[in-house]
C-alpha cells in the first residue's frame, strides 16, 4: 500500500513561491520519513519548479479527454493515451514516477470535456443505475479510466475521488459509493483483477 503525506494541493498562485516550498518540505522531512509528493492541479504541474525535493510527481488528474458530445469509450481512451504520451515525457525529465492524487468524474454531460464540472446546469437526473445522459458517461469515464491507466507503468498510483464518509445510493456529483460505480471499480481494481495483472507482469518477466 502506497503511504505518503501531499504537502499541499492546487495552491496555483503560490508556485512561484519556490524557496518557500523547499523549506516546507525540508521542515516536514525532518519529522516525516515516508514519501512526500505535490498535488498540483492537471493544468499546472509544468509550472511546478520543486518537484526534484519530492518522491512523486503529484496531479490532480481531472484531464480533458474528448470534445465529443457522447464520446465513446474508444473516444475516452484515445484522450488519455494523448495525456500519458505528455506525462511519460515529463516523468523521464524529472525522473520521478507520477501519483494522481485525485481521479474523479461528476454526473454531468461535461464529464469527458471538463471533469472538474458540477452543480446547477450541468447535473442530468438522479438515477442510482446509471440510466441518465450525465450518469453513464460519468461510469463510462471512470471504466475507461481505471482500464488504461492500470497499464501504464509510469504510474506510481491512483487515488479516487470521492468517498463520503456517508452511505450514499446515488449518483450525485462525485460520489463513487453506489452500485453501479463499485462495481466498475470492483471490475478494475477487485482481488480477481489485482490477481490477473500481476500474472501478466511475472509472465512478462519470465518471458524476458
Amino acid at each position: 500500500m502506497l503511504i505518503y503525506i501531499c504537502v499541499g494541493v492546487e495552491y496555483k498562485k503560490t508556485l512561484h513561491r519556490e524557496a518557500n516550498w523547499r523549506r516546507i518540505i525540508r521542515a516536514v522531512r525532518r519529522v516525516y520519513h515516508g514519501k512526500l509528493t505535490y498535488g498540483a492541479n492537471w493544468d499546472s504541474y509544468e509550472d511546478v519548479l520543486f518537484w526534484d525535493a519530492l518522491d512523486y510527481i503529484g496531479i490532480q488528474a481531472y484531464f480533458p479527454l474528448s470534445e465529443v458530445p457522447n464520446p465513446t469509450a474508444g473516444d475516452l481512451t484515445a484522450g488519455w493515451d494523448r495525456v500519458l504520451v505528455k506525462l511519460q515525457t515529463f516523468g523521464k525529465k524529472h525522473q520521478r514516477k507520477i501519483l494522481f492524487t485525485e481521479l474523479g468524474y461528476s454526473r454531468s454531460t461535461l464529464a469527458a470535456s471538463q471533469p472538474w464540472a458540477s452543480g446547477p446546469g450541468k447535473i442530468v437526473g438522479e438515477s442510482s443505475g446509471g440510466t441518465s445522459g450525465g450518469a453513464k458517461l460519468k461510469l463510462r469515464c471512470m471504466e475507461v479510466a481505471l482500464s488504461r491507466l492500470q497499464q501504464e507503468e509510469t504510474l506510481a498510483g491512483v487515488f479516487l475521488w470521492k468517498w463520503f464518509p456517508s452511505q450514499r445510493s446515488i449518483s450525485s456529483d462525485f460520489t463513487l459509493q453506489y452500485a453501479a460505480m463499485r462495481a466498475v471499480i470492483f471490475k478494475r481494481w477487485g482481488i480477481q483483477s489485482a490477481h490477473k495483472k500481476t500474472m501478466r507482469r511475472s509472465l512478462k518477466k519470465t518471458d524476458e
